[in-house]
């Protein structure tokens, strides 16, 4: 009789890493220049003026070189630090970081216009091939389109492991096919939850209530919509495509009616291969469903008035013209916004070693301590053309820093391997993509930002084994780019470096 082996062993996943320029040993490609740069200044000083001038220049000179080599945890040097800071002290002292919109706002048509990167935005409509709306957003400031799918997963739980699996595949698939989109710029999968008013819940369980059901189910069912709310929180979830205008560099920008006619017929393909991933029912978003979920994040108050006006059989429609805040200021530790304050960090390493599928679980779930949470992935998929060269030039720059340390090391050696196993994966038909990750915790009373800030950096980041740092000075910056704006944030060049390098 043949032996049928059934023993299951689940997938785990990992190889995350940063493209590294070549240097000696782990000094950056940079750092190695000013090396050289110190010690050939250093010697000419010394035979025109002597060993001590020379050891003097010397000495200056090694310190300006640290501060461009040493770096912190989050692999932030000491003049990047620094710079951050004068750049927000400089912007603060212009009053920059203060914005005001509405009747008390500069705005000449009185809108409440959105703040920071996401000011120049402007929506179009238009419609896929199976007829379904969509909105269209443009920043010109950038010459970005994009386009958000709203989706609704239904979790891993009582999911078969191997249908997860099937789902994590698919997704790679997905983020694959998103490298071979001709002016795809970005791309991000957003999980927000928030403190549900019970109002949406209420409304289901009234519309699923039949008029000949039993007394009991429907005395039930009416306790359960008045006492079940209380504690209720809600989740939502949505993936946002952006595009440049120009479809290759130096080609003509295209308009928004050739943007709408260029994605109307992608929208359908894009929404039934995100069903595939486990995403649930994938629907492209209309103006007015970005426009409240756009004024909720910025004044959580608001939320309850929009729930109330839906339940009420009145929904309101909010466009991008009206759906930012009346007042915001931007400090260095946080960011105020009418009913709320935000705080927002960056990832700065990913995970090390394999994971598995689960490991963002703990981020991604509500929490009795933070209000209402965004969670975004931000991925830049890599041009399909360009991705043999890109594992070729990384395995190159791992094999110089590795031979350029007389004894090696482990951890060079671990980035060789790693390389290997990249340029192996895109051998056998694999994509590229920047991967990067913001977070977004709002509370609307300032006291409770303390707590919210000490479970995000002590508890959820850990069990998700990823390192994330604050956005200081440019939360405003990433709180937009955690909403369906389509804000891609290396496009954004007045931005500090650190929120940069998070896409």
């Amino acid at each position: 009789m043949m032996h049928v082996n059934t023993d299951y062993t689940e997938p785990t996943y990992g190889n995350w890493r940063i493209p590294q320029r070549a240097g000696i040993g782990r000094l950056s490609g940079l750092a190695t220049v000013l090396l050289f740069v110190t010690i050939i200044i250093t010697i000419f000083v010394m035979r025109l003026a002597g060993i001590i001038p020379g050891l003097v220049i010397g000495v200056i000179l090694a310190l300006f070189l640290g501060s461009f080599a040493l770096k912190d945890k989050h692999g932030m040097t000491l003049m990047e630090r620094l710079s951050e800071r004068l750049i927000f002290m400089l912007a603060k002292f212009r009053k920059l970081n203060i914005f005001r919109s509405g009747p008390l706002g500069a705005t000449p048509t009185n809108e409440f216009r959105l703040p920071g990167v996401a000011s120049s935005a402007v929506t179009y409509e238009g419609t896929d091939s199976v007829g379904r709306p969509f909105a269209l957003i443009h920043l010109p400031a950038v010459s970005i389109f994009s386009v958000s799918m709203a989706v609704e997963p239904d979790g891993a739980a009582m999911v078969d492991q191997a249908d997860v699996d099937q789902w994590v595949a698919n997704w790679g698939g997905f983020l694959a096919e998103l490298g071979r989109e001709v002016g795809l710029v970005g791309a991000s999968v957003t999980v927000e939850t928030s403190p549900g008013s019970g109002i949406r819940l209420r409304r289901e369980i009234e519309s699923s209530m039949s008029d000949t059901a039993s007394p009991i189910a429907s005395q039930m069912l009416a306790e359960a919509a008045q006492t079940y709310p209380s504690g209720v929180s809600e989740t939502r979830a949505w993936v946002t495509l952006s595009f440049s205008a120009a479809a290759r560099a130096g080609m003509r920008r295209r308009t928004p009616d050739e943007m709408l006619r260029d994605l109307s017929s992608k929208v359908v393909f894009w929404c039934s291969h995100l069903e595939a991933t486990g995403a649930g029912t994938a629907t492209p978003m209309v103006a007015g469903e970005i426009g409240q979920i756009v004024r909720a994040a910025y004044d959580p108050a608001a939320a309850r008035l929009l729930d109330q006006a839906a339940y009420a059989g009145e929904p309101l429609t909010i466009d991008l013209s009206s759906a930012g805040p009346s007042t915001a200021v931007v400090e260095w530790s946080h960011y105020k916004h009418d009913s709320g304050v935000s705080v927002c960090w960056t990832m700065s390493e990913a995970p090390r070693g394999a994971v598995f599928s689960n490991v963002f679980a703990r981020l991604l779930e509500p929490h009795a301590m933070i209000g209402r949470k965004r969670v975004s992935l931000l991925y830049r998929p890599v041009d399909s053309a360009l991705t043999a060269a890109m594992v070729e030039q990384d395995q190159n720059t791992a094999r110089t820093r590795l031979t350029s340390t007389r004894n090696g090391s482990a951890r060079l050696s671990a980035e060789l391997d790693a390389a290997n196993a990249t340029a192996a994966d895109e051998a056998r038909g694999a994509g590229l993509s920047y991967v990067g990750l913001a977070v977004c915790a709002t509370v609307e009373d300032p006291a409770e930002m303390v707590d919210a800030v000490a479970v995000v950096e002590q508890e959820l980041a850990p069990s998700s084994r990823i390192m994330l740092r604050r956005a200081w000075g440019a939360h405003d910056a990433v709180f937009a780019a955690t909403l369906p704006l389509g804000v891609v944030l290396g496009r954004h060049t007045v931005l500090p470096e650190s929120v940069k390098s998070a896409l």
